[in-house]
């Protein structure tokens, strides 16, 4: 596993957070299917009408509670201080393996 793979993850919530604060709502993605009609072709070079699917993602804007989300980022501001220590230590007794 990655050192610093958490560490990663915990930036990632900490800048959504941060931008979900700042604009004062979250925006929450969502996938909705799409039936189409096409052309399709045959075995033997002939056509024939068929159906697929496809995805469209949308994006949405969310109400949230700023309170709770203040409360979080520093919840994930906490964390990643643990987190930096930890992958500190792991690179370091990778490097000494090396």
């Amino acid at each position: 596993m990655d050192a610093t793979e958490d560490l990663r993850v915990v930036n990632a919530l900490i800048d959504e957070t941060q931008a979900n604060i700042e604009r004062g709502y979250a925006i929450e993605e969502q996938v909705e299917p799409r039936i189409g009609l096409n052309v399709c072709t045959g075995r033997h070079g002939s056509f024939a009408f068929c159906t697929g699917t496809d995805f469209d993602t949308r994006e949405r804007p969310v109400a949230l509670d700023l309170a709770d989300e203040e409360r979080k980022l520093q919840s994930l501001i906490e964390k990643r201080q643990e987190l930096e220590v930890r992958a500190r230590r792991d690179i370091a007794a990778c490097e000494a393996a090396a």
